[in-house]
């Protein structure tokens, strides 16, 4: 089986997006960040078949990229990217939905992690082109609201169906 450690260098950042994630694992950082690697892109961890073939591996598994310090990976915590084939989600249909699945979708259910925090995302242009973007980002939504040195909180108002917008109004107000 093809090795899926790679080095940023090594493959083309056009065609992934990366995943920076905060990871704990029962054995090695090095295990967990290749059960995830594998089980969010092409297959079971611990179970390969005769259709997962080194071309499908090396095209459609995620990659670790190899960090600064490699030998962090013997350890059982700490930071890893994860690179996850753009290639693998339809961007433009089911983007999304797809991709917070494969982001975070089953870790929990791969034995040897413990703790599985999502750090940071970086998309390449050709994701980035299939989305609006936010309307007004954080910057704008601080301005708006005249907060700026505090948490930003939300609520859901139940009943949350079938009311009119004048009684939703009242119970804002409320």
């Amino acid at each position: 089986m093809l090795s899926i450690l790679r080095s940023k260098n090594e493959i083309d950042l056009n065609k992934y997006f990366l995943v920076k994630y905060y990871l704990e694992s029962k054995t090695t950082l090095e295990d967990a960040a290749w059960n995830l690697s594998i089980g969010q892109s092409v297959g079971n961890p611990k179970v390969r078949n005769q259709w997962e073939t080194d071309e499908l591996f090396e095209n459609h598994s995620c990659k670790i990229i190899t960090p600064d310090d490699p030998s962090i990976l013997n350890t059982k915590s700490g930071i890893v990217e994860i690179a996850f084939p753009v290639i693998n989600i339809d961007f433009k249909t089911d983007g999304i939905a797809h991709m917070l699945v494969n982001i975070m979708g089953g870790q929990m259910d791969i034995d040897d992690i413990n703790k599985c925090h999502v750090l940071d995302i970086t998309f390449p242009q050709s994701v980035k082109d299939c989305f609006l973007g936010p309307k007004f980002g954080i910057t704008g939504i601080r301005e708006f609201t005249g907060v700026k040195d505090k948490p930003l909180f939300g609520a859901i108002v139940k009943p949350k169906t079938g009311i009119t917008p004048e009684v939703l109004l009242e119970m804002v107000k409320e």
